[in-house]
């Protein structure tokens, strides 16, 4: 049986396919006991999707793993009966239904207060609730799109590309498992009765976009895509930091971290190439790089390079992720077994200390619900006595010594629900590298922290008091390396030490085994990300977001949160590499890999694991509108639609094996539909044939959409001319939030000891 920080947490799981599932996969990789509902007879549609042999799916046995497996006919009275029975011994419950399904069955808001007072129910839909839009149908690839981050992925030349695997189901996923756990934690502080979350695919994706509202406000337009660049470096426009992808001779490809115009020019000289005149050879340093880089290997390139103040690292697929020597070693992937598929790679469990006793892959049946009991007994917490004014975190002091967005994410997180949050910077100092890094990333994740200087030359004293008063600290720097750290070596001899999380580049904890730059812009290139995202006959891109930083900050809390549920965070360390949580939510691209005997790769916006036609089309008015067509039916009623039963009864489209042959030519028709029509035209045109569209926003289309109004997803912040635009709490516990404000001035450590002495 699993020992995680989890253990005793009772899971209900009622999802589908990606997003509630990866929600309760996540539970149970930190030893919470998951219980999936599936339908009766069929089980989820994930047992038939992705890549498998013999009638094995690879995909399904990662998301399965941890957790038993039983089917229900919720309609009947026998399976409501069995479902009630285990809802009312059930801390949680995890559904992914349209809003309103629930009900119909009987399982409402209401009925489960009245079945159990105690239980947690996290429900994610594709819009949220309220709104104009929550009726609607919604898949991952519209919330992409909804939430900008589409619209900041690839060139300003070509169409906005989608990541190619289910990020906006997975990063909900991600997002509704550190609710779920917030809000346990909320309910055993205050008295045990439970709350219901409402999640819209498109939540998490917004607050890793949120910088892009600041950005809108200072340059008076909505920031667009601009290749692969650096994330959060010198602003939206700039030419650098730079990021090249570029194939070497022997096939592997290489991310490149070109840092300003001086190294590019350096570079362009000792590669041979002529002198240009342009002040910014952006693109001319891209195109010399990737035929220089042709000419010699990866290892080649990275040394050379390296020797020029470049960075690099290698873009990993599946199978060189599955067979990396240092992923191997930190269990980012693991070995399994399977009778028919074989010995494989697997991605590793959040915490890897469970992976020794956690089944690591499983081909899970549909199990008899009347047999199924829980594990173990319920971790029971004595409430505390609250106050009108009580925040959820409110005795949790947390400090936070990070000169990169994911560590900082991690603070934020709690602080956005009473935690006090201290910024420890060093006088004189770049500030943690925030004078240089994107202003407006790091206005987002300074709100309602406190910045706290440090003036060497009155000591560190002031440090180690704040230290001790701290229940976490958040850092960048891994365990291995606080020795050479002024600050952290300080927590070795500290009694009783402060949890740390930390959330570090790739390969900063193990650089015997990591040959390669531990830069946090290329951590996106180690998981998986870029090698699956991009043209098919094009390099591997990323968006232009700091996504492997908020998803490793997001893991990072929610692993802190779970031990702060458990009660035993103190002195705990807790290391997470900035690629894992992306190779994570990525979690079929290993096993995927070992199934076929080759990687899956780019495919534009053909997605690798699209079961039918989907893509970006572009209306007549000029907007892109993100199309998830899936199954036979809705396919059948997309052709309808656009051609009638003419186009349905051609021979390319009359089956689906015909479909699947034609797919290209399918989409093709669909584009060209798409340009005769507005964009209000299409979209009525989907809601009346029950077809999934959306459409792709920049920032100005976000902050106007109906939906996001209703829902109060944007808020406005500070006051005067220092007044900017932010997302509200993610994930949202409405009880709890606290009123967001901006990071507070930069008072030195000595002024803030003096005035708490003054005080007392």
């Amino acid at each position: 049986m699993n020992m995680g920080p989890l253990a005793g947490l009772r899971v209900v799981e009622l999802g589908t396919v990606v997003a509630g599932p990866f929600a309760a996969s996540l539970l149970a990789d930190l030893g919470a006991d998951v219980v999936k509902v599936e339908p009766a007879g069929q089980g989820d549609l994930l047992r038939r999707v992705g890549p498998g042999r013999d009638g094995v799916n690879g995909w399904w046995g990662v998301s399965s793993r941890n957790k038993r497996c039983i089917g229900i006919d919720l309609k009947s009275p026998v399976g409501a009966g069995h479902m009630r029975r285990l809802l009312s011994g059930a801390d949680l419950m995890i559904s992914n239904y349209r809003p309103g399904a629930l009900e119909r069955l009987g399982f409402g808001p209401a009925d489960l207060r009245a079945l159990n007072p105690g239980l947690v129910h996290v429900a994610i839909s594709g819009y949220g609730s309220p709104g104009p839009k929550s009726h609607l149908p919604g898949f991952g690839k519209i919330a992409e799109g909804m939430s900008g981050i589409v619209n900041l992925t690839g060139s300003p030349e070509d169409p906005p590309l989608f990541c190619g695997f289910s990020l906006g189901d997975a990063s909900t996923g991600l997002f509704s498992a550190l609710g779920a756990i917030f809000a346990v934690y909320a309910r055993d502080r205050s008295g045990g009765t439970g709350a219901a979350l409402d999640v819209a695919l498109y939540d998490s994706l917004l607050r890793v976009t949120e910088a892009q509202f600041i950005d809108a406000a200072e340059m008076g337009r909505s920031p667009l895509r601009n290749g692969t660049n650096y994330p959060y470096g010198g602003g939206r426009d700039c030419e650098w930091p730079r990021i090249v992808t570029a194939q070497a001779g022997d096939g592997r490809w290489i991310a490149v971290l070109v840092p300003d115009e001086g190294s590019a020019r350096a570079f362009l000289r000792a590669a041979g190439a002529e002198e240009t005149d342009d002040t910014m050879p952006g693109q001319a340093c891209t195109e010399h790089l990737r035929a220089w880089a042709n000419t010699r290997s990866a290892d080649a390139a990275r040394d050379e390079l390296a020797r020029h103040g470049l960075e690099v690292a290698p873009v990993l697929d599946g199978a060189s992720l599955a067979g990396d020597a240092y992923m191997r070693a930190r269990g980012d992937v693991v070995t399994a077994e399977h009778e028919v598929l074989g010995s494989f790679m697997v991605p590793g469990h959040l915490d890897p200390e469970m992976a020794a006793s956690a089944v690591p892959f499983h081909w899970a049946g549909l199990d008899d619900p009347a047999t199924v009991d829980w594990h173990g007994a319920r971790v029971d917490r004595s409430p505390v006595e609250r106050t009108a004014k009580q925040r959820l975190f409110e005795d949790l002091v947390i400090v936070e010594i990070s000169q990169t967005p994911g560590a900082s994410f991690a603070a934020t997180l709690f602080a956005d629900y009473g935690a006090t949050a201290f910024v420890l910077e060093q006088a004189g100092g770049e500030q943690g590298g925030r004078k240089a890094d994107h202003p407006a990333l790091w206005t987002a994740l300074g709100r309602n922290k406190q910045r706290v200087v440090v003036d060497a030359a009155q000591g560190d004293q002031h440090v180690e008091d704040l230290l001790r008063q701290a229940d976490l600290v958040v850092t960048d720097v891994p365990r291995r390396c606080w020795d050479d750290h002024p600050w952290l070596k300080r927590l070795d001899t500290m009694a009783d030490a402060p949890a740390v999380v930390s959330v570090f580049p790739t390969g900063a904890d193990r650089p015997d085994l990591w040959p390669w730059s531990t830069h946090p812009s290329l951590a996106a290139a180690a998981s998986g990300l870029m090698a699956i995202t991009g043209w098919e006959d094009g390099p591997p891109v990323q968006p232009e977001v700091p996504l492997a930083d908020y998803c490793a900050g997001a893991v990072a809390a929610l692993r802190a949160a779970a031990a702060l549920w458990r009660g035993s965070a103190r002195g705990l360390v807790m290391d997470e590499p900035m690629h894992r949580a992306l190779a994570r939510m990525i979690e079929w691209q290993c096993p995927a890999a070992a199934v076929l005997g080759y990687p899956m790769l780019r495919r534009g916006n053909s997605l690798a694991l699209n079961m039918g036609v989907g893509s970006l089309c572009r209306s007549s008015d000029g907007k892109y509108i993100s199309v998830s067509v899936v199954g036979d039916p809705i396919v059948e009623r997309l052709l309808r639609g656009i051609g009638g039963d003419e186009l349905l009864q051609d021979a390319r489209f009359a089956t689906t094996e015909a479909r699947i042959a034609n797919a290209q030519a399918a989409h093709q028709v669909m584009l060209d539909w798409a340009l005769l029509h507005p964009a209000d035209e299409i979209m009525q045109f989907a809601i009346e044939k029950d077809i999934v569209m959306g459409i792709v926003h920049d920032a100005e289309g976000i902050a106007n959409d109906t939906q996001v109004q209703a829902r109060a997803n944007l808020v406005d912040v500070g006051a005067g001319e220092s007044r900017v635009t932010l997302v509200a709490p993610t994930p949202f516990l409405a009880e709890w939030a606290q009123p967001m404000r901006l990071m507070q001035g930069e008072d030195t450590a000595a002024e803030r000891r003096g005035s708490k002495e003054q005080a007392q």
